[in-house]
């Protein structure tokens, strides 16, 4: 399954049975169609933060990453929380916010702070150097920001942190961020969740859960 964001910011997913060599641009071009914008981009409040023009290679630009009957309503979700973020003091470990980009009056990408690597891959690398006692320290001082907002995070993982050049983390992917009791389209990362908790309603323990986990994974 792949996607593509074409002329205007229309839509493309596709789906392919063969791989490696054989997925080739002629394979990839005849397999795309072309989505409504009603399925996957939400339409954009009034009140909502536009980007002024990003250059691409100075930010991220998310998209949505698969064509769903939920993915629009997870891409205004999490378009909300960071509008809400927003007005809010910043804390510098929670990936920063300019704005959406916003074409035919519907939400096509949320423009964040672009990062090159993840803390998986960053370990990856080696640990030398690497201070998992300060990096762990600043996860939980952000998660417990957002605690005092009244958020939950719901899908902390170690590919839910990137990593900046000073190898401190910041804390991203909030399409499963929501406060406190609210209902979850999504949440939770297999591998990184209680088995016995439902995912069910965003909640303080979910995170609280994901830390102790990052932290034994850190120390490993």
């Amino acid at each position: 399954v792949f996607s593509a964001f074409g002329y205007h910011d229309y839509a493309y997913f596709g789906e392919a049975s063969v791989y490696g060599q054989d997925l080739t641009c002629e394979v990839l071009q005849n397999a795309l169609e072309r989505v409504p914008d009603e399925d996957v981009f939400p339409e954009a409040p009034s009140q909502i933060t536009v980007a002024s023009s990003p250059a691409e290679e100075d930010v991220y630009i998310k998209r949505p990453k698969k064509n769903s009957g939920l993915v629009a309503k997870l891409f205004l979700g999490e378009t909300e929380t960071f509008e809400d973020l927003l007005r809010k003091p910043r804390h510098k470990i929670i990936v920063r916010y300019h704005g959406c980009i916003v074409k035919r009056n519907r939400i096509t990408g949320i423009v964040l702070d672009r990062y090159s690597k993840t803390l998986e891959a960053r370990l990856e690398e080696g640990a030398d150097g690497f201070n998992k006692r300060l990096c762990m320290d600043a996860i939980v001082s952000a998660v417990e920001y957002l605690h005092s907002l009244g958020y939950a995070h719901n899908d902390l993982n170690p590919n839910n942190v990137m990593i900046a050049e000073d190898d401190s983390p910041i804390i991203i992917d909030f399409d499963s961020c929501k406060r406190f009791g609210e209902a979850l389209i999504s949440g939770g990362t297999w591998g990184w969740i209680d088995l016995d908790e439902d995912y069910e309603t965003s909640q303080r323990r979910h995170d609280e859960f994901a830390l102790t986990k990052m932290w034994n994974w850190l120390e490993e």
